[in-house]
């Protein structure tokens, strides 16, 4: 805060000329708030020295009132209360500098003319610093207790108020009339606070640090060395066993002295001439402690302020021009550079002292809040530099920097971190990038590109971890950036982007060409990689993309397939069959062009990638033909074109696949499975064609077919190992099934969206059959047999032209092959049965095998004798035998299930759009309600059964399996957009089956996807008027009371809950009755108590027009009394009436009165509002009380409110029946006069 921020009136103030009196002023000037010491300060100046006219008489009273303005100003300073030494230490700053400047017309200033009144003579130095030493007197020694002396806290005050004096003083710009002894004087008191209290020490010498700095302004350097060299010599004398050590405070005077000398050119006194900032100087002991000790130290200060001496040293190492830092050429005492020393603090200081330790495993230690705080501060005040841009990576913005202070700040992981310093990083940061980004300087490219590269380094996932744009913004890729052109950055980004890119593909191969295993960070990079990919070709529109997209693109297609493990040893390797592909991989690390490598890779091709590429080639001619007939609007391709390139980048990817870079397997296996998978290709690329063909033409019956072939080329390929499906790929592939899932998952979903957008072609049986064939087991598919007939699931007569045949998907054969299948089946469960001969238990069968043949009688003597070692052989090796078969079965079964979650992908994106109804008819939704959720059971009790525990790798497919299923089924499918009108039998059917599933497993999540499933069924059948609600009874009344009377129910209310809550209509007329009778025939109060609360829900009025026309309220209505009496009987017994179950049946009364207020009669409720009665007398539970006389006097209220209504209408009735007959003629025959009048 400065003196002028105190004294400035406001433009109110001064227009109304409305001065605070004299006298007022003091009081004021300690006031908290800053306007009102503000109007205080320059109230008292106007008073005192902006007058207009002064004659003898007003020049003598002002000279008199300032003397007494000054005594009580310096008086001021030494009080503790509100803000009264800032009020005072500014007024008194303002006050010297003005009387010192102004004076009457005699030419003589104001503060000669109070000096000489107050007998000071003309030295007006010397009679302030008399007057400041008087008024701040602390020489009085302690108090005791005859009296006498100052208390320590008075002592306190005044060693305050001498300092803020001495430091108005040196502000007020005065001390160019103070001779040398004043300033020795203002010197010596200084160094005395300073040596009073440690408290003391910084403000002491920032104020040493002004004086100096004033005296070395007029540029008198002489004076300056002399004053020094007479007043520091004992105080900056450097000796290593020094009663009084060198502390962070002295240092900071040490080097700003220096600094003084080096700005103003001139040799420095003999007590400067130490170096006291040098790199070998950190570890030296300085009298007490170590230099960097010391520095560490300095962390005590609470931020936002620093220690003093920081702001010194950067001074000392740079130049200071616009609030930036430049660093010095070199400094006027040692031999390092500042740029030396600039690294020095950081590694010495910062990582060394401040971050504290780093062990693995726990993180950084023996490091506290306050230093982490100060490093954050000193990271900000580096960034005030103007440093090379090597020196951001290599030195300010290290590993372990940005690991501690920012990630690890914002993951909270340090341990014993008391204190959030959260925000604190969150500023730095901002800070950073304003430094950076704040202008579109070509020169802050390389700053900009070293920060982004030094904050990865840190972590992959820097943006991310710390909820920032930080990396984003550095790049220019935040959302404020979407239009490049405009801000003219556009040369900028270019040079920047191809900087990062060249970066991370080296850090790529870097990582994977360690002989340490970094392949994880490798993998992160990638990912950085392919993220910044996508994010510059949006951002990019202005800025030529071209080149770095295809060369990211590249490096892509290039890490798909190349296994780089291979080339760690590439040394050692040097002469092996793959050196040229070793030295493009050194090529490339040399940052030259990508696609000499890809060249190469290319001549790798096995023959099948001529034949591939000719079967293919005529696609690609077609679609370069349609993009010409194509139209494009709005910059968008249409759903047909999008499909199109979707399945032309698939065919690609299955060409990608058929590259063979790197060493092959010296296995005849491999080379098999390698044929295999060229054969498999070379099938897939020809359906392939035939999709696009179909596509392509215009023929109606073509189209409608394209989707079962390529339904079936998805299945196959994710069921294979080119999409990932066998356990052990070869590893000359590397990602390359990465590439064809993801590319045959765009082109399934652009796929299925131009068939929703064409309506011509639509997913019939086949295609889901198909899908469900690849995503449920075989077990479940068998129990097909037990779906509806073809003749219950036919359509009603209007409906002929609709194919309404659910058949659900099961392994059946052809009747012609039923001898053959019968045998290859019964040869099967002979070998299960073999199988299941052999897995004896194998105690038993070592017992067995060396059961004792001592008994003579019990041993024929021809009989061949088993030997011991040999029998527990053979127990060994069939043991082994059963846990071989046990594993391979598991294996078995963890790869089928990873087939399967693989082709979960193809459901999901079925039903996971409302805009591809048109593909989904009733039947096809219905079939595929049952064979999933049968999946789901069988998982279920899979895991339900604990046979898979041990089996950590089988137990978590299993469990992905049961997840992906469970979401498929409860938030897409029993979401669909049935039309209503699906064939009733068909629905019955799979509801009974349903019903069935729903009682083998007891889950809270199965029984929800039951229950919305059960929703969904009433659902499709909703247009069908009375059916329906018959079809929903048939379905819940039986629920209901299974729910509520069998022990061993496996149903929960949750069933009940769904269909009120999406099908309230048809809720009221199925479940009303049902649900009273259980709520008092329920086996115990739990389901008493949930029948009451299901009840309130359907008798919840919402007082619409929608509600008032609901054709089922007179179901409602009709229930009142018996509902009523189920009330009362539960507000009649003990259990009932107990705390967690009365709340909820006062609750369901209030809902019924609501109910009955509008549609019924309030005197129907007598017999609740005696429970009431009752239930007040007798419960010991003040809510519940409280809560049942509310009830029973709403209840009163309602009653009386409806028989003032009856009377109020009798009243109306009466008065018609009574009155006069002719009235209405009397009115005919003035109408008919007033027509004679006209």
């Amino acid at each position: 805060m400065t003196e002028e921020s105190d004294v400035q009136m406001s433009d109110a103030q001064e227009e109304s000329n409305e001065l605070m009196p004299f006298m007022d002023t003091f009081y004021s000037l300690a006031s908290n708030d800053l306007k009102e010491r503000s109007f205080a300060a320059s109230s008292m100046m106007s008073y005192l020295f902006l007058r207009k006219d002064y004659d003898d008489e007003s020049t003598a009273s002002t000279v008199k009132d300032g003397n007494y303005a000054l005594t009580r100003l310096l008086n001021g300073l030494c009080s503790g209360r509100a803000s009264a030494r800032q009020g005072f230490a500014s007024c008194l700053a303002t006050f010297l500098r003005l009387s010192a400047k102004m004076g009457p017309e005699d030419g003589k200033t104001w503060i000669e003319l109070m000096a000489s009144a107050a007998k000071g003579g003309n030295d007006c130095s010397l009679y302030v610093r008399k007057t400041l030493k008087e008024c701040t007197n602390y020489e009085g020694g302690a108090k005791n207790k005859k009296g006498g002396g100052k208390s320590r806290s008075d002592e306190r005050e005044f060693r305050f108020g001498r300092l803020f004096g001495i430091l108005a003083i040196v502000r007020s710009g005065t001390l160019d009339q103070a001779s040398e002894k004043t300033l020795e004087e203002y010197i010596s008191d200084l160094l005395g606070l300073y040596n009073h209290k440690s408290w003391l020490r910084e403000p002491s010498i920032h104020a040493l640090k002004e004086i100096f700095a004033f005296v070395a302004k007029d540029g008198d350097m002489e004076f300056f060395s002399l004053l020094v060299q007479k007043t520091m010599v004992s105080f900056l004398t450097f000796e290593k066993k020094s009663s009084r050590p060198w502390t962070a405070e002295k240092i900071a005077l040490y080097l700003h002295l220096q600094t003084i000398c080096m700005d103003n050119k001139c040799d420095l006194p003999k007590c400067l001439n130490y170096a006291v900032l040098t790199v070998d100087h950190f570890d030296k002991d300085m009298g007490g402690d170590t230099f960097k000790n010391i520095l560490r130290d300095t962390s005590t200060t609470i931020y936002p302020k620093v220690h003093i001496v920081w702001k010194s040293l950067w001074l000392y190492l740079a130049t200071q021009e616009n609030g930036e830092y430049k660093l010095r050429d070199d400094v006027i005492v040692g031999s390092d550079s500042p740029k030396d020393i600039l690294e020095a603090i950081v590694n010495e200081v910062i990582v060394g002292t401040l971050l504290g330790e780093e062990i693995e495993g726990e993180g950084f230690v023996n490091s506290t809040p306050g230093r982490r705080a100060l490093a954050l501060s000193l990271v900000r005040q580096l960034f005030a530099f103007h440093l090379p841009a090597e020196m951001i990576y290599n030195t300010v913005l290290r590993k372990q920097i940005v690991s501690n202070l920012f990630v690890n700040t914002f993951q909270k992981s340090m341990k014993g971190n008391s204190s959030n310093l959260k925000p604190m990083a969150i500023e730095v940061l901002e800070y950073i990038l304003n430094r950076l980004c704040g202008s579109d300087n070509l020169n802050l490219v390389d700053h900009r590109f070293q920060t982004s590269k030094a904050f990865l380094r840190g972590n992959q996932n820097f943006d991310s971890v710390t909820k920032t744009d930080t990396i984003s913004i550095l790049l220019g890729l935040d959302a404020t950036n979407t239009q490049l052109d405009s801000r003219g950055k556009g040369e900028l980004y270019e040079i920047l982007w191809e900087k990062h890119v060249n970066f991370l593909m080296g850090e790529i191969l870097e990582k994977m060409l360690q002989e340490e295993d970094s392949s994880l960070e490798a993998v992160k990079y990638v990912d950085v990689l392919f993220a910044f990919a996508k994010r510059m070709f949006r951002a990019g529109n202005a800025v030529e993309v071209e080149s770095n997209f295809r060369r990211i693109l590249s490096f892509f297609m290039v890490g798909a397939f190349v296994d780089y493990s291979s080339f760690k040893d590439r040394d050692e390797r040097a002469n092996d069959d793959n050196a040229e592909l070793h030295a493009i991989v050194k090529i490339f690390k040399m940052e030259k062009s990508i696609r000499y490598l890809v060249k190469v890779d290319a001549q790798l091709y096995t023959e099948s990638e001529e034949i591939s590429s000719s079967i293919f080639i005529e696609s690609v001619d077609s679609l370069k033909e349609l993009k010409s007939s194509i139209a494009i609007k709005n910059n968008e391709m249409d759903q047909k074109s999008r499909a199109l390139t979707s399945l032309i980048a698939l065919g690609s990817s299955f060409t990608l696949h058929l590259l063979h870079p790197g060493e092959a397997e010296a296995d005849d296996d491999a080379f098999v499975e390698e044929d295999s998978i060229t054969e498999d290709i070379t099938e897939m690329l020809t359906d392939l064609s035939s999709v696009i063909e179909s596509i392509c033409t215009s023929d109606t019956a073509e189209e409608q077919k394209y989707l079962n072939t390529f339904s079936e080329i998805c299945v196959g390929v994710l069921g294979s190992s080119i999409g990932g499906g066998n356990s052990n790929p070869s590893s000359i592939r590397g990602g390359g099934s990465k590439i064809i899932r993801d590319s045959l998952q765009t082109a399934w979903v652009a796929t299925l969206a131009y068939a929703t957008d064409s309506n011509i072609a639509s997913l019939n049986a086949d295609v889901m059959t198909t899908l469900l064939q690849s995503v449920c087991s075989q077990r479940v598919l068998e129990q097909g047999e037990e779906s509806p007939s073809d003749e219950e699931m036919s359509e009603d007569d209007d409906e002929d032209d609709e194919n309404s045949n659910i058949s659900f998907p099961s392994n059946e054969v052809d009747d012609s092959d039923e001898g053959e299948d019968e045998i290859s089946d019964a040869e099967m469960k002979s070998d299960n049965s073999t199988d299941q001969n052999i897995e004896l238990d194998p105690s038993k069968l070592e017992n067995l095998l060396i059961e004792s043949s001592d008994d003579d009688d019990s041993v024929n003597a021809n009989m061949l004798e088993h030997h011991e070692g040999a029998d527990k052989a053979l127990a060994q090796l069939i043991k082994l035998k059963q846990e071989a078969r046990k594993a391979g079965r598991d294996e078995k079964e963890k790869v089928e299930l990873s087939n399967r979650l693989r082709c979960m992908t193809l459901l999901e994106a079925i039903f996971s759009s409302s805009k591809r109804t048109s593909l989904l008819p009733n039947q096809i939704v219905l079939m595929t309600i049952l064979p999933l959720l049968r999946s789901r059971t069988e998982l279920s009790k899979s895991l339900a059964s604990g046979g898979d525990i041990s089996k950590k790798g089988l137990s978590k497919e299993k469990k992905s399996m049961l997840d992906k299923l469970t979401s498929l089924l409860e938030s897409k499918i029993s979401k669909s957009h049935l039309d209503g009108n699906a064939n009733i039998d068909a629905c019955q059917v799979v509801a009974e089956q349903v019903l069935i599933e729903l009682g083998r497993v007891q889950e809270a999540e199965h029984c929800k996807c039951c229950s919305s499933l059960l929703v969904l069924l009433v659902k499709a059948i909703s247009k069908q008027k009375d059916e329906t609600v018959n079809f929903a009874k048939a379905i819940y009344e039986k629920t209901v009371v299974e729910w509520s009377t069998k022990k061993n129910s496996k149903l929960q209310s949750v069933v009940f809950d769904d269909l009120v809550t999406k099908c309230e209509s048809i809720a009221k007329a199925v479940l009303t009755t049902p649900l009273i009778t259980s709520s008092q025939e329920g086996r115990n109060t739990f389901l008493r108590s949930e029948s009451f609360r299901i009840l309130s829900n359907l008798y919840k009025t919402t007082k619409t027009a929608e509600e008032a026309t609901d054709p089922h309220i007179d179901i409602l209505k009709a229930n009142i009394d018996n509902f009523a009496k189920g009330l009362e009987f539960a507000l009649l017994d003990d259990e009932m009436t107990k705390a967690k179950r009365a709340k909820e049946i006062i609750k369901c009364g209030e809902k019924l009165l609501k109910f009955v207020s509008l549609y019924g009669d309030p005197s129907s409720l007598n017999c609740v509002k005696e429970s009431c009665l009752k239930v007040i007398s007798s419960s010991e539970s003040p809510a519940i009380k409280s809560a049942a006389k509310k009830l029973e006097e709403d209840i009163e209220n309602a009653i009386k409110i409806s028989q003032a209504k009856k009377e109020e209408e009798i009243r109306e009735v009466e008065a018609e029946v009574k009155s006069p007959p002719t009235s209405s003629k009397k009115k005919g025959k003035k109408k008919k006069k007033g027509k004679k009048k006209k």
